[in-house]
């Protein structure tokens, strides 16, 4: 029995020197399988790295392309509206020199409309006649308010009771010249210029130019209307203030129912005393 026992003790320990090992060959198996994933690991997080340093800098590529892109359509799409208005005003241009009239008077409403829609004031210009009996009007040339030069003897103040007022004119050379066909007996455009040398006017400034700055005939019947009721002028302006909202939109200024007001007197005056008083 003891020998028995003796046995079984060595066969034990044998098994237990086995275990112990095994158990060691384990853990340095699993230790060294551990420095490998972490060895990979960081090799894979490195290449993660990497990538996405790839990607951000594609990103970034693509970015610039976009913006280089979006430039370039900007670019174009600008171009496409400088080629569509240049388009725009080729054909302008050859309507208007394709236009025929009534009148000269009929061509300067015209003309000073289409002043008033870009930002510049008219005046005439040029004149001739027919060197026939009847001297009727053949030409008729109307240009820009800021055409040509001021005479020199109206820049000093010598032998001029009024004060010397601003230089505006600046050699524009803006125009719309009509010749009458005499077989037609219609008026047709001979020129037409619609560079000017000076920056146009804005909306709000439009109204106070002098060729837009008029008073029509039903606001003449209102002031002279106005005007025998006993109603003070700066009164009439403010009446038509309220009815037009601004200042702007009466279509002219104070001064010119001043001057209307005196023409009018001037008027009764030139028939005499006697006529004026009744």
């Amino acid at each position: 029995m003891a020998d028995e026992e003796l046995t079984d003790i060595m066969v034990d320990m044998e098994f237990g020197e086995l275990m112990k090992d095994w158990i060691e060959d384990w853990s340095d198996d699993e230790n060294s399988n551990r420095e490998d994933r972490s060895e990979n690991g960081n090799e894979w997080d490195d290449l993660n790295i990497d990538e996405l340093d790839d990607d951000q800098e594609n990103n970034s590529e693509l970015s610039n392309e976009d913006y280089i892109s979006q430039v370039t359509q900007d670019d174009g799409a600008k171009n496409v509206q400088d080629t569509a208005s240049a388009d725009d005003k080729r054909d302008m241009f050859m309507q208007i020199m394709e236009m025929t009239f009534t009148s000269h008077d009929a061509a300067y409403d015209f003309y000073n409309s289409y002043a008033r829609d870009n930002g510049f004031s008219i005046r005439k210009n040029k004149v001739r006649y027919s060197k026939t009996e009847s001297r009727h009007m053949r030409y008729r040339r109307f240009v820009c308010s800021r055409q040509g030069k001021r005479d020199s003897k109206l820049l000093t103040e010598e032998g001029h009771s009024r004060r010397l007022r601003a230089e505006t004119r600046c050699f524009c050379e803006a125009h719309l010249t009509v010749k009458l066909d005499q077989k037609r007996g219609v008026w047709y455009v001979e020129s037409f210029e619609d560079k000017h040398s000076h920056m146009l006017a804005g909306p709000d400034e439009v109204p106070f130019l002098w060729s837009h700055r008029k008073i029509k005939e039903y606001q003449k019947h209102e002031i002279m209307c106005m005007g025998a009721a006993g109603i003070r002028i700066h009164d009439m302006m403010d009446c038509f203030i309220s009815k037009h909202v601004w200042y702007g939109g009466v279509g002219f200024t104070r001064r010119e129912i001043y001057n209307l007001c005196a023409k009018e007197k001037r008027k009764l005056l030139s028939k005499g005393d006697d006529a004026t008083a009744i």
